[in-house]
């Protein structure tokens, strides 16, 4: 028996292709309508599940999409799940958290004792296997479970290599990761509380069941409607998530050919996978020419020819399916260039904060200083009532902390040496805060502009 996500007109007794993940709305069988109980299976089952993305393939696994479906929905109109997956342009610099609820009202089985061929495509069985597949698929929807999913995922960009390491290693650190039982909500929503309260993030949610609905959230909306969501799908407002197939050699049949043995199993998987491949290496690439101040060195030029071959290669994969979903018997070559993995994008790093002006003040002294080009110099005038210093500042980073020297091309009202050293450090994207390196009670903050 196979679990795969439930398709719109999907119902008991359809033919389905597992080759080809596609639905035969042509019915093999007769007596559908004969449903039977599922024992020990009253009430409402809840999961909690949170999990730290190992890499950015890894929400379809974590989804248990196949690298089949995730192509045939590139390919076709595809179900909530891998709509949902597609949305976000994963890549490598980001880390993902995937928040998920599951919810289990009930199951509606057919009857197998009832449920039978009947002569005419017993008949088509027996003498034509090939065309009893095309016309009825390999299997045959034999339950619906209906309920629903939530799925929330929380991306938490990363600014370097380093920085996408450090979160990866608090997350596993503090978070309690896995499925929760849904007793265990109060534990749910403490856990990830202490993700959303650590890092600036974008959350974004899909519903099935409810109101579903894809839509970007604050991540206190994301906890607030992941403890509500059991209770919004309830009854009659649930919906059918998931289907279970049974092959047609589960019940009474004629001898025949296999059908496992018209067509490769593996044929559109390995589209699948290298289609995820393609897109990732796609998203990683169009991520750094966006943000090119994270990538110092980034071959522009050659990145943009990349994305021009992937993107065809895509494509060909894509009709590849497609024929493949048209003739299940013959698998189309399709051949893997690895010379486009081949990494063009140089080490992540924090880009520099410098920004163009520095609106300094210390104590009741003024300064505007504006950036000299592309160096590290800035260059201004300390002002008080109607006195005027020129200055330059040599500002050095490390990380958070900084490291400046102030020059005067003029001497202040009192004797010091001409060189100041400051220590200081960002206090945000914008502002900066120090003291004098000689005399800790002289104190300076900066605003920073762009």
């Amino acid at each position: 028996m196979i679990e795969t996500d439930y398709l719109n007109g999907m119902n008991l007794g359809l033919g389905y292709n597992t080759m080809t993940n596609s639905v035969h709305p042509a019915v093999a069988l007769d007596n559908i309508n004969d449903i039977r109980a599922v024992v020990n299976a009253t009430g409402q089952k809840v999961y909690f599940q949170l999990e730290l993305l190992s890499n950015s393939l890894s929400l379809s696994e974590q989804l248990k999409m196949s690298a089949s479906a995730s192509l045939s929905y590139g390919t076709t109109s595809g179900s909530a799940k891998a709509q949902f997956i597609s949305s976000f342009k994963q890549n490598s610099f980001t880390v993902y958290v995937l928040v998920r609820v599951h919810v289990e009202n009930q199951q509606t089985l057919l009857d197998l004792t009832s449920a039978k061929m009947n002569d005419k495509v017993a008949l088509m069985y027996a003498t034509d296997i090939i065309g009893f597949t095309n016309l009825y698929g390999d299997s045959f929807v034999y339950g619906i479970l209906s309920g629903g999913d939530y799925f929330g995922v929380l991306e938490i960009e990363s600014k370097s290599a380093e920085e996408y390491r450090s979160i990866k290693a608090s997350l596993s650190g503090k978070a309690m990761f896995g499925v929760i039982s849904g007793e265990a909500a109060g534990s749910f929503e403490r856990e990830i509380r202490k993700i959303t309260t650590s890092y600036k993030m974008k959350a974004t949610i899909y519903r099935d069941g409810a109101e579903g609905v894809l839509q970007g959230i604050s991540s206190d909306q994301l906890i607030q409607e992941a403890i509500a969501f059991p209770n919004q799908v309830l009854g009659g407002k649930g919906v059918p998530f998931s289907v279970l197939l049974l092959p047609y050699t589960q019940i009474p049949h004629p001898p025949s050919q296999t059908i496992g043995q018209t067509g490769d199993p593996y044929c559109l998987e390995n589209f699948g996978k290298y289609y995820e491949r393609l897109i990732r290496q796609r998203n990683d690439l169009q991520y750094a020419i966006e943000n090119q101040q994270l990538f110092p060195g980034l071959p522009v030029t050659e990145v943009n020819e990349r994305l021009d071959k992937i993107q065809n290669e895509i494509e060909k994969v894509k009709t590849a399916a497609r024929a493949y979903s048209s003739n299940p018997y013959v698998c189309p070559v399709v051949t893997v260039l690895d010379e486009l993995f081949v990494n063009l994008i140089p080490q992540q790093v924090i880009p520099s904060r410098l920004g163009h002006k520095w609106y300094w003040t210390m104590g009741a002294w003024f300064a505007l200083f504006v950036r000299d080009g592309d160096t590290n110099i800035f260059k201004g005038d300390f002002k008080l009532g109607t006195d005027v210093i020129k200055a330059s500042l040599e500002i050095h980073e490390s990380g958070n902390d900084l490291f400046i020297i102030r020059r005067d091309e003029t001497n202040f009202p009192w004797d010091r040496h001409d060189d100041t050293v400051y220590k200081g450090f960002y206090t945000s994207e914008n502002t900066a805060e120090g003291v004098d390196l000689k005399d800790g009670s002289i104190t300076w903050n900066a605003k920073i502009e762009n």
